[in-house]
């Protein structure tokens, strides 16, 4: 009875060091360079930030996530997003970037084109005309910039990480326009 137990409790253990592995592949993949197909993504409530700046800092580490999901500027002004890599993998694996583009544009779409955009950082040529604003990519402890004028028409525009996978893992977020009073 106790060697059953015994047995018992190591193909448990066994079982759970298993999964954890095939978690961590489905998770993390097997290198950076391909991007795996993935359903799209659940879009969660944007967390709170302070108000209209023309200057919009958020950063992102090796977690895949933005530290804000909202950032805030007013219609027409000149603004610049400031995109800080606080992880620690190589640029290779876990470059950042942001891309502002139209509010009917599928984000979706861009992250998937962009995945064959390797030779433009993963900014896919084809949606040139929807994108506002892009910045290059950041490697960690690095930070990037772009100026771009915010669009005059207030409203919620989509913004994303498109190195690939990143996107699908949940690197997105809102840039509110609003009207100026």
């Amino acid at each position: 009875m106790v060697e059953n137990q015994r047995r018992f409790r190591a193909h448990s253990i066994l079982k759970r060091a298993f999964a954890g592995c095939v978690l961590g592949l489905l998770l993390f993949g097997c290198s950076g360079d391909e991007p795996k197909a993935a359903s799209a993504p659940v879009v969660k409530a944007p967390k709170p930030v302070e108000s209209p700046s023309p200057v919009l800092k958020i950063s992102a580490g090796d977690n895949m996530k933005f530290n804000k999901e909202l950032l805030i500027v007013e219609a027409g002004c000149e603004a610049r997003i400031e995109l800080t890599h606080t992880g620690r993998m190589p640029i290779n694996k876990m470059a950042h970037n942001i891309v502002v583009i139209e509010a009917e544009t599928d984000p979706f779409d861009v992250a998937m084109a962009a995945a064959s955009a390797k030779d433009s950082d993963y900014v896919p040529q084809e949606y040139e005309e929807q994108i506002i604003a892009y910045t290059g990519l950041v490697g960690p402890g690095r930070t990037v910039t772009v100026d771009f004028i915010a669009p005059d028409v207030p409203g919620d525009y989509p913004f994303l990480c498109t190195f690939p996978g990143h996107f699908q893992g949940g690197m997105m977020g809102i840039l509110r326009v609003v009207a100026v009073e």
